[in-house]
């Protein structure tokens, strides 16, 4: 099924028409003079996916008291908003360098929302409120004639679909919901007597099967305490500066058990909690920095659990010898899980504005809230935005001004645990991020094994779901050769440079298509491929003489 439209102003039109093609998982339009006389490709992408599901729209519910609209305005996202994709790949290397500044200079000067970057694959993925507006600002630039996509054409119905809401059939979602609360909600003794971990099962299919808000990740954080208190440490890292609670788990097997060599169980099957914590070499696994990349909270929860799950494994009488890799990690490493690094942030993007990047602190401007924590650091800080609190790079006044990075500072200078390896999980892109960010010519230390890390991170991804993941430095994504305060300050350098040994950012899936908006159901094959690559991770370490 084609379309054509010859009438410049029938995007809107040709929106609508999505609805009638039954199906149809693509449709091109060619438009004509849209941009200023350019002759650009506007891609409009439909999922049939979500065809499939038949999920509602949000504008055919009923704005009172339909139980599936979620608790933000959905109404703040225009009809005419959506994500644009410019590609440069087709410019000769030359115009290159001049098509980025141009286009780093037009975000500056309006403010644009960037949801994506990359020089690897030559593109930029912008949130625009209007296309037509948009295209006279591309015109005001001169900018090359570039393709440019539509890779989400209805923002605010993208958005609906990200909230567990959004569903079919609202009794089920309505009523799993309540039992998955009531469960989470049970403290103490009651959990550890009354539960059996075959119904911590049941319950853990329910919580990955939607995103879930603050309140249920700290709830579902307190039942695997609960389930699991000899090896479970709650860390109460500080305050944010709505007065919310930064949280961690503190995963602790002792390195020295009482396993037999040959693999089976000795009489005694308690692990030994009394080793020296000095000694206990650790890896940190934070997600949430930017409060709506939901699937990296999701991703760093469903870690967790599957380590909880090898650890039950590893103990379990029959079968215990056959994970002996799984033994030595957990034997050999603590773990320190922050799934939520920003909870004023994540908050606000389930209280009022889902697309909120920032963290909830106030600025100079009374008018604009927020900073960037990625670039708060106290490792080569610089301004980021510095005369635009407004913007979504905004880095504060000063290095650690963002209150999350200063109490993770002085959590970590408190922490007498050895920090070995480092992974902070964004989105998206697909793509694995070692150091640095601030500098492209500053090589880190032993870069050969950092690399080889990397593409074995990136192996294991794709044996394990057929995903790509690129590997590149940090810098490179983040276009310090032209934007150098874009690398500033970043968690991954001062972790690597501070604290830990080995550092990468995970960016997750997807590679656009959805966005920061990806739909519920990849949390639990996101989690099955991240999981692959933090087991490779922790191999691959525990193996080096490097440390």
């Amino acid at each position: 099924m084609k379309f054509t439209f010859l009438s410049p102003c029938t995007l809107a039109a040709a929106y609508s028409c999505l609805f009638l093609a039954i199906l149809e998982p693509v449709l091109c339009l060619s438009l004509q003079n849209v941009f200023g006389g350019q002759s650009i490709k506007l891609l409009l992408r439909f999922d049939a996916d979500i065809a499939k599901e038949s999920i509602p729209h949000y504008l055919s519910l009923d704005p009172v008291d339909d139980e599936r609209l979620p608790p933000i305005d959905l109404f703040q996202y225009p009809p005419t908003e959506k994500v644009l994709r410019l590609d440069y790949s087709g410019l000769p290397a030359t115009d290159e360098m001049l098509f980025k500044k141009q286009c780093y200079a037009m975000i500056a000067k309006y403010s644009l929302d960037v949801w994506a970057k990359s020089s690897l694959d030559k593109f930029f993925d912008i949130r625009v409120s209007d296309v037509e507006a948009f295209a006279e600002i591309l015109e005001e630039y001169n900018l090359p004639d570039v393709p440019v996509s539509i890779i989400i054409p209805d923002l605010a119905q993208s958005v609906y679909e990200t909230f567990p809401q959004a569903s079919v059939n609202t009794t089920e979602t309505v009523g799993e919901t309540a039992v998955l609360m009531d469960y989470l909600s049970r403290t103490g003794p009651e959990l550890t007597t009354d539960m059996a971990k075959e119904e911590l099962n049941i319950m853990t299919d329910l919580f990955f099967k939607q995103y879930r808000n603050l309140d249920m990740v700290y709830l579902w954080f307190e039942m695997l305490r609960a389930t699991y208190p000899d090896i479970l440490k709650h860390e109460r890292i500080g305050k944010t500066y709505e007065g919310r609670e930064m949280s961690a788990l503190h995963l602790s097997v002792a390195h020295k058990d009482n396993h037999k060599d040959d693999g089976t169980r000795a009489p005694d099957t308690d692990f030994d909690h009394e080793d020296d914590p000095t000694e206990r070499r650790t890896i940190v696994i934070t997600g949430g920095l930017h409060a709506r990349e939901w699937i990296s909270t999701s991703t760093v929860c469903y870690s967790l659990f599957r380590l909880l799950r090898s650890y039950d494994h590893i103990t379990d009488s029959v079968d215990g010898h056959k994970h002996r890799k799984l033994r030595k990690i957990l034997t050999s490493l603590d773990f320190i899980f922050i799934p939520v690094f920003n909870p004023d942030g994540y908050y606000h993007t389930w209280s009022v504005d889902r697309l909120w990047r920032k963290n909830r602190q106030e600025t100079f401007n009374p008018r604009c809230f927020g900073l960037d924590i990625d670039h708060s650091f106290d490792f080569r800080w610089q301004h980021s935005d510095a005369f635009n609190p407004c913007g979504e790079n905004y880095s504060g006044e000063d290095s650690f001004e963002a209150i999350e990075a200063q109490q993770w500072n002085n959590f970590l200078t408190n922490h007498t645990n050895q920090i070995l390896g480092y992974l902070d999980l964004h989105s998206y892109s697909q793509q694995i991020l070692y150091p640095y960010a601030w500098s492209c010519e500053q090589q880190p230390r032993d870069s050969e094994n950092l690399i080889e890390l990397a593409y074995g991170m990136s192996k294991a991804i794709r044996l394990s779901s057929g995903r790509y993941y690129n590997v590149l430095p940090a810098c490179v994504d983040r276009d310090v050769d032209i934007e150098p305060s874009l690398g500033s300050g970043t968690s991954l350098d001062y972790m690597y440079h501070n604290k830990a040994y080995w550092a990468f950012q995970i960016k997750l899936r997807d590679s656009g298509d959805h966005g920061f908006l990806l739909p519920p159901k990849h949390i639990i094959p996101v989690g099955k491929e991240i999981y692959q690559a933090i087991k490779y991770f922790c191999f691959f370490i525990l193996e080096s003489k490097e440390y």
